[in-house]
């Protein structure tokens, strides 16, 4: 089996792992909820078996191993979890910080330089050493490196690879991730925030022509001193979630390529991030597997709607 099967086989594994739980905590609070995140599941698993015979038809060549990219990618962990916990600059602040610096400095890297940004948003409340933080580094460059010929144009994937590489982890050294809970309803706000990071991610992409790490890094900067001004304590969250959206707001526009397509995604962005708040607590790249999975499952369900001929999805 090749290389880049295995990072599909364990990035779809896992990303699936965070959506049932989250599919099952919202059993347990909101049945309505639990049966639109059926649909939202399934569409997971659609998208899922289409990418594996996308790849199996590629070119079968060998996988060049660039340890240039896990150097970067490892350069911007160690980066970002210096400004996290040494610096106190908070997760968020510290990965944007290190996302338009890179892509102001060094455009032709930033895309593993962000991405090792998310495995260095771990908590301070995460009982981990400075030592897991250098392996999980290194692990995520790998997972990278692997996974750069699989869901191409998804967003929320290069969250998704520190995300496997911090799970894998507490498997190694058995730690556990923190079980927070989250105090609101879903409501207006909530949706707006998280349509609002898809939407103001992609059109500085598209229309504006800016780059893709500095698009989603600034606005999550910008969330990240604006929101808990606006909105108090329940700013703080509602930073966290615009973050998230922002990532899904970085995919091609081969992937989101309509306005129903924006707002399906925006929408369970919403409620995943809600449901999933107890699950893997702590650790860097949930945010991105939450919009990767969630741009995975609304491409699945537009695969369906267009098969059926259903217009309002279809390009």
């Amino acid at each position: 089996m090749g290389l880049k099967y295995i990072s599909f086989i364990i990035i779809s594994f896992f990303t699936i792992y965070l959506f049932g739980l989250s599919f099952i905590s919202s059993f347990q609070d909101n049945i309505y909820v639990f049966l639109v995140l059926l649909f939202l599941i399934l569409g997971i698993l659609n998208s899922i078996i289409r990418e594996f015979f996308l790849i199996s038809k590629k070119d079968k060549k060998f996988l060049k191993f660039n340890f240039e990219d896990i150097f970067f990618v490892f350069l911007g962990a160690f980066i970002a979890y210096v400004l996290n916990i040494y610096l106190k600059q908070g997760a968020i602040i510290a990965a944007s910080l290190v996302g338009i610096i890179s892509s102001s400095f060094l455009k032709n890297k930033s895309i593993p330089i962000y991405t090792g940004a998310f495995a260095g948003m771990v908590s301070p409340d995460l009982y981990h050493d400075f030592y897991h933080i250098i392996i999980v580094s290194l692990i995520t460059g790998i997972f990278y490196v692997l996974s750069k010929d699989v869901f191409k144009g998804i967003g929320g994937k290069l969250g998704a690879t520190a995300f496997v590489s911090w799970v894998l982890l507490s498997f190694i050294f058995d730690f556990s991730f923190i079980k927070g809970e989250f105090y609101y309803d879903l409501d207006f706000v909530i949706f707006f925030i998280s349509f609002l990071g898809v939407f103001l991610t992609f059109f500085l992409q598209y229309y504006l022509n800016k780059d893709l790490v500095a698009s989603s890094s600034i606005l999550s900067l910008l969330g990240a001193l604006i929101f808990p001004v606006i909105f108090f304590e329940k700013g703080v969250d509602l930073s966290v979630l615009f973050m998230a959206s922002t990532f899904a707001g970085m995919s091609t526009d081969k992937k989101i390529n309509n306005f129903a397509f924006m707002v399906l995604v925006s929408f369970f962005v919403s409620i995943i991030f809600v449901y999933s708040y107890s699950h893997f607590g702590g650790g860097g790249g949930k945010l991105g597997t939450i919009s990767f999975g969630c741009v995975l499952g609304v491409k699945g369900i537009c695969n369906f709607f267009n098969r059926h001929n259903i217009f309002i999805l279809k390009k």
